[in-house]
């Protein structure tokens, strides 16, 4: 495979957003990148998101504070990304973490960030106040953590996620697709 590209970087210290477009002669993906062939070159999008435990190895508050994972951190840092560049887009998805962080911001930046997502350049997958771990979860706690952050979500920007993704799921279940379907999410 041979791919070349030209790369314009911006980087923090935590979260760099890459503005690239490659061309591939052939190509032989593992992965599901969004592809859009456009005559003889295929465009791959890189699409920035999150996943951010929120209590796996460490508390909530050491994820969001410490580094290196300074979740407060990436926050910030998507928040001027998306400031500084109006071609960013953002997914998040751990609602615990983006209400701490959303909470603490100034009437200014909260006024941005629903900007954001009423252009669609800030989105929300899931929706959840975290990504439950779908192997071994109990359908109350599923159906609970969602309910706390799709209120959060509509309450604050009149929001409802249609997609639901799981990154790190340890397995998947029929409940916790019986209940995403229930809640009104187009694709999990």
């Amino acid at each position: 495979m041979i791919i070349t590209s030209n790369i314009k970087s911006k980087c923090s210290s935590i979260i760099c957003f890459i503005d690239a477009v490659f061309t591939v002669t052939f190509i032989s993906f593992i992965f599901f990148p969004l592809l859009i062939q456009a005559k003889d070159k295929i465009r791959v999008h890189v699409i920035p998101h999150s996943h951010d435990d929120v209590g796996w190895l460490r508390t909530m508050n050491n994820y969001y504070e410490d580094r290196p994972y300074c979740v407060r951190c990436i926050l910030d840092n998507v928040y001027t990304g998306l400031k500084e560049n109006k071609n960013r887009t953002f997914i998040y998805v751990e609602m615990a973490f983006f209400q701490k962080w959303f909470l603490t911001q100034s009437e200014i930046i909260k006024a941005e960030i629903r900007e954001f997502v009423n252009e669609g350049r800030l989105d929300f997958a899931n929706g959840g106040w975290v990504m439950n771990d779908e192997a071994c979860a109990i359908k109350q706690d599923i159906i609970d953590q969602y309910r706390y952050g799709l209120n959060f979500l509509q309450r604050e920007f009149g929001y409802q996620p249609r997609v639901a993704f799981s990154l790190d799921p340890f397995g998947h279940s029929k409940t916790n697709a019986a209940i995403l379907s229930d809640l009104v999410f187009n694709i999990w």
